[in-house]
């Protein structure tokens, strides 16, 4: 009862499920038991993902009059509301980046982060913005090689061949019935940037429909297929070997997830976009569960990855294993419409943000569900968004993100072939 990081972690969880006056409680109780600055800003970043971004600029306001020099207090506020940033307050960022004076002494990752937000800053200037990503991205790979985290694209391109492998019409024809028939869970897959958290939000603002974010009980439950089957191997060689009763376990298993959230919900979502991956998986488990796919102008995606800070992503600080993640994403996905014909929803990103009402009713067609209204007032809803899209899914649908590639097309010429829109 009195471990503020307990109430500051209750709070969070709380307001991913809705409960924004109670998460509010356990934010003050937090702050009340150890008003130290670590504190007050996990609960700032806690207070501006449930969508009270104003209270939390406010709140980091206060804290920069005290200590003017507090890089996270700095870079969080330019990530919260980047047109919000004071002069004097974008000259602090600019020292944190470059490491001077006070700022000397800070992590790399920390000067990453400043440089995320500036890139953020002057998005609408390009020239100003592509230094300070070419900087952060430096030094998220310095830090990736420093702690053994580095990508390796050639074995992730070995995990897609293997699973386009394994999950083959046979596999699907021999697995039929083994998992489960509930249309509770709702999957919303695609390379991040692409449209899933607008897609959720939409999704989340029906009344019958709880905004699950980004779940792990997928890849959880491909993890536990060793210690199931007792067997020591990866969860791809487990695969070769599953039968029924693995399999209806698992369901069993992500499905006693999804109902723990619905809390009467007739559907939950999953947005966790690399469930792309697994979408094989995602049918034998679930045969009837919606699944669907966001898609986007890939070089729009690919812009939005190299620009933005996505530190658990270590493909995204570099454009080449930018593009070859593209490329491999394709390959999955053209190989699931060949295996599960009619079981995506295919939804555009640039047709969604076109024609808002057209396309949310064929998505909460998708998921069986009647039209609501509400689906397009989901700017409105105050659900914690947990991804680098909470700001913009707090705003009414806008078209400014599609094309925006065409403003760095400089640096995106070496991939720009590759990139391309298939036909």
């Amino acid at each position: 009862p009195n471990n503020p990081g307990l109430h500051a972690e209750l709070g969070h969880v709380l307001a991913r499920r809705g409960n924004t006056g109670e998460a509010r409680a356990c934010y003050q109780r937090a702050l009340k038991l150890n008003p130290d600055v670590d504190t007050r800003l996990t609960v700032l970043d806690y207070l501006a993902r449930a969508g009270d971004i104003d209270a939390a600029v406010e709140a980091y306001r206060r804290l920069l009059d005290s200590q003017p020099d507090n890089a996270r207090a700095l870079y969080n506020l330019a990530f919260k509301a980047p047109d919000s940033l004071r002069d004097g307050e974008r000259d602090k960022l600019e020292q944190v980046a470059r490491s001077d004076g006070v700022a000397s002494e800070l992590p790399a990752a920390q000067r990453a982060a400043a440089h995320y937000a500036l890139a953020g800053v002057v998005n609408h200037q390009p020239e100003l913005a592509v230094p300070h990503a070419r900087a952060a991205n430096a030094l998220m790979l310095d830090c990736h090689d420093a702690n053994n985290t580095s990508y390796q694209p050639g074995d992730h391109h070995q995990l897609v061949t293997r699973l386009i492998e394994t999950f083959d019409r046979d596999w699907f024809a021999r697995t039929h019935g083994w998992g489960s028939d509930s249309r509770l869970p709702v999957f919303i897959v695609g390379m991040p940037r692409s449209g899933t958290s607008l897609v959720e939000q939409i999704l989340a603002s029906h009344p019958e429909v709880f905004g699950g974010g980004e779940l792990v009980v997928v890849n959880l439950s491909l993890d536990r297929l060793p210690l199931l089957m007792q067997r020591n191997d990866d969860f791809m060689a487990c695969l070769e070997h599953v039968g029924r009763k693995e399999i209806s376990g698992s369901a069993t298993f992500c499905l006693d997830s999804f109902e723990e959230l619905a809390a009467g919900a007739s559907r939950v979502t999953d947005k966790f976009p690399d469930n792309y991956l697994h979408l094989g998986w995602i049918r034998t488990l679930f045969v009837n569960a919606p699944i669907v796919h966001c898609e986007r102008d890939s070089r729009d995606t690919a812009i939005s990855c190299w620009l933005n800070r996505l530190p658990e992503l270590m493909w995204s600080c570099d454009l080449e294993h930018i593009t070859t993640r593209i490329e491999d994403y394709r390959r999955v996905m053209d190989h699931w419409r060949d295996v599960l014909p009619g079981k995506i929803l295919d939804l555009s990103y640039e047709s969604l943000v076109a024609q808002p009402e057209q396309e949310g009713r064929r998505l909460v067609e998708h998921c069986g569900l009647e039209w609501d209204p509400a689906c397009l007032r989901f700017h409105e809803s105050s659900r914690a968004v947990e991804t680098a899209s909470y700001r913009q899914v707090r705003k009414p649908v806008y078209r400014s993100s599609a094309g925006r590639w065409r403003s760095y097309r400089e640096v995106l010429e070496p991939w720009l072939e590759r990139l391309k829109p298939s036909q």
